[in-house]
């Protein structure tokens, strides 16, 4: 399976960036939706759109696209920079980080009617947001205590609660499906990270990548039973996957000559969102992974 994902990725990678001009090879088991810089891709609840932040037209704004690169959407167009969308699970909304060359706030828009809010509003910088599964809450990373740690809020701002309190840097919070636990990122030293999770009413952490190499981005299965990372262990960045126990760890890419990270599985498990990177080429890509480009899936 794993020389059979090399070579068949090999030749839709090969043919794609022969021909840049063609949006991406539409057949199975890849698919290139950007050609340009655009990052952080998450799916859409419906699992038939992705949405992304790209520099394509000068700043940083949020773009919505098929999962197939066709019927991109401009979702934002203002003079800051919007990074780091990601969608509510009624798809209805999109919370997501401005930064004004100052601060970075966690802002809040409507899909349907465009109307937009601030949802964190403090003098510190907050980023990094992710959604409660039932959509009443915003978690993200702030440095208000004067450390790097995972808050959450209601939406009107209310009921401000501190879920991690130590002296290392977390960020990128993401609860489980079932709402019951919480995986985040914590840096550990410059060249170590790690994927933990707690439970979300408290209690110890734990370590579920245990590598002293890079861990990062961590993501749910739509059934909860995986944490999806990005991981430099195998000597590039490829996407590996945990139980949240840390009982077992597995890889689920193993792309050569591109580095694949911020993975995110589609709502029935057949696929996965992610940018791949390379050396020397200061583009970011988002690609629909599926089929022999998995080592794993968790289709339903």
């Amino acid at each position: 399976m794993i020389g059979r994902t090399c070579c068949v990725c090999s030749v839709l990678l090969a043919a794609f960036f022969c021909t840049p001009s063609t949006l991406a090879a539409q057949a199975e088991p890849l698919t290139i939706l950007t050609t340009i810089s655009e990052r952080y891709p998450r799916w859409m609840p419906d699992g038939e759109r992705v949405v992304f932040y790209s520099d394509r037209h000068g700043g940083w704004e949020l773009i919505t696209s098929g999962a197939d690169g066709a019927n991109r959407t401009r979702v934002t167009e203002t003079m800051e920079d919007e990074l780091v969308p990601v969608p509510s699970p009624d798809g209805r909304r999109l919370a997501f980080v401005v930064d004004d060359g100052t601060q970075e706030e966690i802002w809040m828009l409507d899909l349907a009617d465009g109307t937009r809010r601030n949802l964190t509003s403090d003098p510190a910088n907050d980023t990094d947001p992710s959604w409660s599964p039932d959509g009443t809450r915003i978690f993200f990373v702030s440095n208000r205590s004067g450390n790097w740690d995972v808050w959450s809020q209601a939406l009107d701002g209310s009921d401000l609660r501190r879920h991690t309190e130590t002296d290392e840097r977390e960020a990128l919070p993401a609860v489980s499906p079932d709402g019951r636990w919480l995986a985040f990122q914590r840096t550990v030293s410059p060249r170590d990270a790690d994927i933990f999770v707690q439970a979300l009413d408290g209690g110890t952490a734990t370590n579920v990548s245990t590598d002293v190499t890079w861990d990062g981005w961590p993501s749910w299965s739509p059934d909860g039973a995986w944490v999806l990372f990005t991981s430099n262990r195998s000597g590039s960045g490829q996407l590996w996957e945990a139980r949240p126990d840390g009982s077992e760890v597995r890889q689920v890419t193993e792309i050569g000559g591109f580095d694949v990270r911020r993975g995110h599985w589609s709502p029935d498990g057949s696929s996965v969102v992610a940018n791949f990177e390379r050396a020397q080429d200061p583009s970011t890509y988002v690609v629909v992974l599926r089929g022999a480009a998995l080592l794993t899936s968790h289709g339903r």
